[in-house]
């Protein structure tokens, strides 16, 4: 997740969000954990170039496609489910 700091420069950090929902199935809200990125050539070399892509893909072609590039992606490093990958990363 990149977030954006107080003086306007950004920062990368792990994010996994859970949704909460109410006795009837219905969303009510969230939770998102945050962890940093310690490896910073993790960072560099893998996180930010797979972010950049994923955000020009969908700027000019739209989320399904910068999902389906991200999925190809997941497979292409051998694994079934993003968050296998990530993990892998951490």
């Amino acid at each position: 997740m990149k977030n954006i700091s107080k003086d306007g420069s950004y920062y990368l950090v792990f994010a996994h969000v859970t949704l909460t929902f109410d006795r009837s199935g219905k969303i009510i809200g969230y939770q998102s954990d945050r962890r940093s990125i310690e490896n910073k050539e993790v960072l560099r070399n893998v996180i930010e170039p797979l972010y950049s892509k994923l955000w020009e893909i969908e700027s000019s072609s739209g989320i399904e496609s910068a999902l389906s590039y991200l999925n190809s992606v997941v497979r292409e490093k051998g694994k079934t489910e993003y968050n296998h990958l990530i993990l892998s990363l951490y």
